[in-house]
């Protein structure tokens, strides 16, 4: 799915994004997106296809007859595969790892920008919310969920993965999942949130401390 938003500006449940050995390309998808993809169609150049029962044929021909073989990328599910090879039978399949991926580690001015929205936001509000919100008793779901909500902006920014919010001993555990566990004094707080914007995510962890940090914590 992110693979296929970086070629063609589409987010959706369902998509298979062809190139043919011409440079040819085509975006495979159902009634319910084809109206958002024609309108990318022309500003990322590629061809809208809309899938049908009756139009699995004709899709097949998408394929010229000189190319034999199919590049896939690993990250295709099993599902897309088996499809693949069903409306391409002639064609032999190799999957190939971590190409697009590889590409999309350079980015452009455009992306690190907003990159750098997602993080602003996060830079911006977390610690005055904690020094509003931090307080004996409650909980690391209370906080994660006050602090999605004020992070999010009424919606205008979506979480990059789920707030991760750990007490104490719980702090210690990687990708720790928040629970009813209540702060108390001297306790350690790791904070784990990102957010995205346009689909482009931040990512940040910190420690805190509520109250008086112990001696060990001082040390270390």
């Amino acid at each position: 799915q992110e693979n296929i938003f970086w070629l063609t500006g589409f987010w959706g449940s369902f998509g298979v994004f062809i190139q043919t050995k011409k440079g040819e390309k085509f975006l495979i998808t159902d009634g319910r997106y084809i109206e958002r993809v024609k309108k990318l169609a022309e500003k990322n150049k590629f061809t809208p296809v809309l899938l049908t029962a009756e139009k699995e044929t004709e899709i097949s021909k998408i394929i010229p007859a000189s190319q034999t073989r199919f590049l896939l990328e690993d990250s295709i599910s099993f599902r897309k595969k088996n499809w693949c090879q069903k409306i391409f039978p002639a064609l032999k399949f190799s999957v190939k790892k971590d190409v697009l991926e590889n590409l999309r580690t350079q980015k452009t001015e455009t992306e690190i920008a907003k990159i750098k929205k997602a993080q602003t936001q996060v830079d911006s509000i977390l610690i005055p919310f904690l020094k509003t919100n931090l307080k004996k008793n409650i909980t690391e779901k209370e906080l994660a969920f006050q602090l999605e909500m004020t992070l999010r902006d009424h919606g205008k920014f979506a979480l990059s993965f789920p707030i991760i919010v750990a007490f104490g001993e719980n702090s210690a555990i990687p990708h720790h999942e928040s629970s009813n566990q209540k702060l108390k004094n001297g306790d350690n707080i790791l904070i784990d949130c990102g957010l995205k914007w346009e689909h482009f995510c931040s990512d940040m962890t910190r420690n805190f401390v509520f109250g008086t940090p112990n001696s060990e914590y001082v040390k270390h």
